[in-house]
């Protein structure tokens, strides 16, 4: 009889995978496709190593709805993929345990403290954060807040990111 396999490393602690999945935004997806396809995902990933964090990108401005998403989608995914989901924003009160959270560009100057601004007691940190940067200054606020890794962008303009700011391959070897 073999004994179970050991747990997983922290995330801190974890090598990090060259791969990086980010999502469609759920809010604007029909729910059931969408959670199949992620599920799909999930389980065709875990076999790489290291296995790749997959972001939830969601722009949404109304945290209720997020949180009512998240809350959604984590109770029908197995806990095993909890550690490797990434939320976009700082999870909402009661939104079940997940890896960590990827804090957009625009918010990170402020969101990665403890304190949610609405006086209330302090968020505890999340095991792994992730900071979208699009400068050198982005990049080293992202270090100071304790960022295990960064996605510097816009590299070239996309649908994501449409701006006529882009690095270009030039100015992102240059960060």
């Amino acid at each position: 009889m073999s004994s179970p396999p050991p747990p997983p490393p922290p995330p801190q602690t974890r090598p990090l995978s060259p791969y990086y999945i980010i999502t469609p935004d759920p809010t604007t997806q029909d729910p059931v496709i969408f959670l199949k396809r992620l599920l799909a995902l999930l389980q065709q990933t875990d076999a790489l190593v290291p296995t790749p964090f997959v972001q939830l990108r969601s722009k949404s401005l109304n945290p209720t709805l997020l949180a009512q998403t998240y809350a959604s989608l984590l109770s029908h995914i197995p806990l095993a993929f909890h550690p490797r989901i990434l939320l976009n924003a700082a999870p909402p009160s009661g939104t079940p345990r997940t890896g960590g959270v990827h804090l957009p560009g625009h918010h990170h100057h402020h969101q990665h403290d403890d304190d949610d601004g609405e006086g209330s007691s302090p968020r505890p940190r999340p095991d792994v954060l992730a900071v979208s940067c699009h400068s050198t200054d982005d990049m080293a606020r992202a270090e100071r807040a304790g960022a295990a890794f960064v996605v510097l962008s816009p590299v070239l303009p996309s649908r994501s990111c449409p701006s006529d700011a882009t690095l270009g391959w030039d100015g992102f070897e240059a960060m």
